[in-house]
C-alpha cells in the first residue's frame, strides 16, 4: 500500500515521545485526542515493526476519532486482512469506499482480498472498475493486479499477456520486468520473452532490467554467446549490476571459458556482497584452471563467511584428496555430511573414499545412506556391493542384488556382480548364466567383473562369451 503524506517527518525523539504518549492513554484506559498525522505516525510505527494487531487497535482508535477518514478504515482493513479476517476486512472496505470512492488503494486491496478468497472473476470485475477511476499512468499498475490473479490460477501465458501490457506503457517498469523474469522461467516461454525483449529494447535500448530479462532467456536456450551480450550489455548501463555479472560468469563456465567466467565472479565480488556461493564458484573456476592452492583460498573464504558452507567442505575434501591428504580429505567429507546428511553425493563420495582406504565398516555405513537419499542410482549399489564382496560376505551381496532388482528391474550392472559372487563361491554355471543375460543388456559394462575379480581376464571361457557378444554387436 503506498504511503500516505501527512506532513513532515518527526524526529526519532518525537516519534518515541508520541508512542509512550498513544500507549499511556491504552494503559490507562483513558481518551486524548491525537491529530490525523499523529495516529498515522504510531500506525506506521507498529506495521514497520511487524505488531500488525497493535497497529490494528490503533486504526479503531483513530476510525473512533476520525470515523469519516477513509485513510483509516482502508488501514484497519489492511491488517484485518493481514489476520485474514476478510469477512470484518471486506465490511471496513465497503465504508471506505463510500467515504471516498476515488481511492485506488480501496479497490486493490478489495482485489487482493478475492483473489485470496480465489473469487477470480470478482476481482478482475472489480480492476475493471478501477480503470475508470485511474489516470493513464496508473494502468500499468492495474495490469500488474490483473496479473496477480492469473499467476493464482498458474496461467502464465496470460500472466505474460498483462505483464507485457503493462511494459508497453510503461517500458522500464521495475516490477513488471522482475515478475516477467519470474513468468517466463515458470512459463518456459523463452522464445515469446527474447521475441518481446528484443522488441521493447528497440523503444528502451537503455533498459538494464531488459536485456538482463533477454540474456536469461537466451541462457536458458543454451544460446551463451547471446547471453553472455545481452549480459555485457546491461553491465555496461548498470555498472554495479551484481546479478548480471554473476550470471555472465556462468553462461562463461557453461562454455568451459573459465578465465573469462572467474573474471565475471570476481567482478561480482567487488561490486555487490560478497557470500559463500560466489566464492565457491571463484573456486570453481580456479579448480578447472588448474590452480588449486588458489581454490582453497576461495574455498577458506566462503567457510569464514558462513562455516556451514557445505558446499565448500566437499569440495575441499575433493580437493585434497586428489592431492592423496586422505585424512584431510576425510574430515572435510564428514563436515560436509554434519551440515548436510541428505545429500547423497556427499555421502557417495565420501563412502568412495573410505572403501579406498579399505575402511569398509564406515564406507557401508555411508553408501547405505546414500541408497536411502536415492535409491535408483546404480553407483550406490555398485559400491555398497563391492564392500560386502571384498569383505567375502557373499550371502549378504545376493540379498542386496536382489533388493536392488526390485529398484532396477533391468540392469546389466547387477547381473554382472552377480556372476562375480557366484564365480567367488564356485558356482560358475549360474556365473555364466548371469554374465551371459548382463551381455545381453549392456555389454559396455561388463568391465565391473574385472574390477572385482581381476583374475577372471585370464579365464578364457569368460573371455571368449565377451568377446563373441562384441563380434556380435559390431556387425
Amino acid at each position: 500500500m503506498a504511503k500516505r503524506n501527512f506532513g513532515e517527518e518527526i524526529s526519532k525523539d518525537a516519534l518515541i515521545t508520541l508512542i509512550d504518549s498513544y500507549e499511556a492513554m491504552v494503559q490507562n484506559r483513558e481518551n486524548h485526542f491525537f491529530e490525523v498525522g499523529s495516529f498515522y505516525q504510531i500506525i506506521e510505527f507498529y506495521e514497520e515493526s511487524f505488531e500488525y494487531k497493535k497497529a490494528l487497535e490503533v486504526t479503531e482508535w483513530a476510525v473512533a476519532q476520525y470515523p469519516f477518514s477513509a485513510v483509516f478504515h482502508l488501514k484497519k482493513a489492511q491488517f484485518l486482512y493481514e489476520a485474514r479476517d476478510c469477512v470484518s476486512a471486506l465490511e471496513v472496505l465497503e465504508k471506505a469506499e463510500i467515504l471516498d470512492p476515488s481511492d485506488l488503494e480501496i479497490l486493490y486491496l478489495k482485489a487482493e482480498m478475492h483473489i485470496h478468497l480465489e473469487k477470480h472473476e470478482e476481482a478482475l470485475e472489480i480492476l475493471q472498475q478501477a480503470f475508470d477511476k485511474a489516470d493513464s499512468d496508473e494502468f500499468p499498475d492495474i495490469f500488474l493486479l490483473i496479473a496477480d490473479v492469473y499467476e493464482d490460477l498458474d496461467d502464465w501465458t496470460t500472466v505474460f499477456d498483462y505483464l507485457e501490457q503493462a511494459l508497453l506503457l510503461e517500458n522500464e517498469h521495475s516490477e513488471a520486468l522482475n515478475r516477467l523474469l519470474y513468468c517466463v522461467e515458470v512459463g518456459q516461454m523463452y522464445e515469446r520473452s527474447i521475441s518481446f525483449h528484443k522488441s521493447l529494447l528497440e523503444e528502451a535500448p537503455f533498459c538494464f532490467r531488459a536485456w538482463y530479462n533477454l540474456a536469461n532467456s537466451y541462457y536458458s536456450m543454451k544460446m551463451y554467446s547471446k547471453s553472455i551480450d545481452s549480459y555485457e550489455f546491461a553491465i555496461a548501463i548498470k555498472e554495479d549490476f551484481e546479478q548480471a555479472y554473476r550470471e555472465c560468469a556462468e553462461a562463461y563456465s557453461d562454455m568451459e571459458n573459465y578465465e573469462k567466467a572467474l573474471e565475471y565472479f570476481e567482478e561480482a565480488a567487488e561490486v555487490g556482497v560478497e557470500d559463500e556461493e560466489l566464492w565457491c564458484s571463484i573456486a570453481r573456476c580456479h579448480l578447472h584452471l588448474g590452480k588449486d592452492s588458489y581454490a582453497i583460498s576461495a574455498l577458506k573464504k566462503a567457510i569464514s563467511i558462513d562455516r556451514k558452507c557445505e558446499e565448500a567442505h566437499f569440495l575441499l575434501g575433493n580437493i585434497y584428496q586428489e592431492m592423496g591428504s586422505y585424512i584431510k580429505a576425510s574430515s572435510y567429507y564428514d563436515t560436509a555430511i554434519k551440515i548436510d546428511d541428505s545429500n547423497p553425493e556427499y555421502l557417495s563420495v565420501a563412502a568412495d573414499l573410505h572403501y579406498y582406504l579399505d575402511d569398509y565398516i564406515k564406507s557401508v555405513d555411508l553408501y547405505r545412506k546414500a541408497i536411502e537419499e536415492d535409491k535408483h542410482e546404480i553407483e550406490y549399489w555398485i559400491g555398497l556391493l563391492k564392500c560386502y564382496f571384498d569383505l567375502h560376505m557373499f550371502d549378504d551381496c545376493l540379498e542386496i542384488i536382489d533388493r536392488g532388482f526390485e529398484i532396477f528391474e533391468v540392469s546389466s550392472e547387477l547381473f554382472y556382480l552377480k556372476a562375480c559372487v557366484f564365480m567367488a563361491t564356485g558356482k560358475k554355471y549360474q556365473a555364466m548364466e548371469c554374465l551371459t543375460v548382463g551381455l545381453e543388456i549392456d555389454c559396455s559394462t561388463h568391465s565391473l567383473i574385472f574390477d572385482l575379480l581381476p583374475h577372471l581376464e585370464e579365464n578364457v571361457d569368460i573371455c571368449d562369451l565377451i568377446d563373441q557378444k562384441i563380434v556380435r554387436d559390431e556387425f
